[in-house]
């Protein structure tokens, strides 16, 4: 049977139907937006007098060599520590005393190290070097994370395996929406309206709601 002979209460039913998941989608993923893309970890993140209580076990295991205060020349700073691992990358941690201060450090770093071929993801700012490696840069909320490695898949595990930071592999819509930037926001939201407006008028012409439908079927019947 084609959609265009289903009795006009089943084209209602369904039309209805749409309407309701049309409207409650962006409700549902306000409410459940699901796990970010990464977030922090804050039981390895304790700092007291100006350091890390656990700077190890923030950077993983593994250390070969372990320095503190690496990013002190930094403005709003509040603790700092890197590590190098057997691999041959390495991870720096800094907490700073608000998201400005942390942003401003990944300018900062980023200007600091000559570079091409910059990406940004949900996860990081990353690029290569013109030295040959490869950096990431991670920024979430007044923490920011620099990995360093040899290769872009070396670089993500090593960020991925940090336990001062929570990396999911697969964020939630929700939580990939809020990150956007407001402009960001408004178009997509403007999109789906839009979008879903041309969806309903015709799905609402077809299930006979509406004036232009009704009279339709008024001079049908005269005929």
């Amino acid at each position: 049977m084609s959609v265009f002979n289903l009795p006009m209460p089943l084209r209602r039913l369904l039309a209805s139907a749409y309407l309701l998941l049309a409207l409650g989608a962006p409700l549902m993923v306000v409410i459940a937006p699901g796990e970010p893309a990464i977030s922090l970890n804050e039981k390895f993140l304790a700092v007291e007098a100006g350091r890390l209580l656990g700077p190890r076990a923030a950077l993983g295991e593994g250390v070969e060599k372990f320095d503190e205060n690496v990013l002190s020349d930094q403005a709003g700073v509040v603790a700092s520590a890197a590590a190098d691992y057997p691999d041959g990358s390495n991870a720096v941690l800094a907490l700073f005393d608000g998201a400005d201060s942390a942003r401003a450090a990944l300018g900062s770093l980023k200007d600091m190290i000559p570079h091409h071929h910059e990406e940004q993801d949900l996860w990081a700012t990353h690029f290569s070097s013109e030295g040959g490696e490869y950096v990431m840069l991670a920024l979430v909320d007044h923490v920011l994370v620099m990995v360093i490695s040899e290769r872009e898949s070396m670089a993500r595990e090593r960020l991925a395996a940090l336990p001062a930071l929570n990396y999911n592999h697969r964020p939630g819509l929700g939580a990939v929406l809020q990150q956007q930037s407001n402009i960001g926001y408004f178009l997509l939201m403007a999109f789906y309206v839009m979008v879903q407006w041309l969806c309903l008028r015709l799905l609402f012409s077809w299930a006979g709601f509406g004036v232009s439908a009704v009279v339709k079927n008024e001079a049908g019947g005269d005929s």
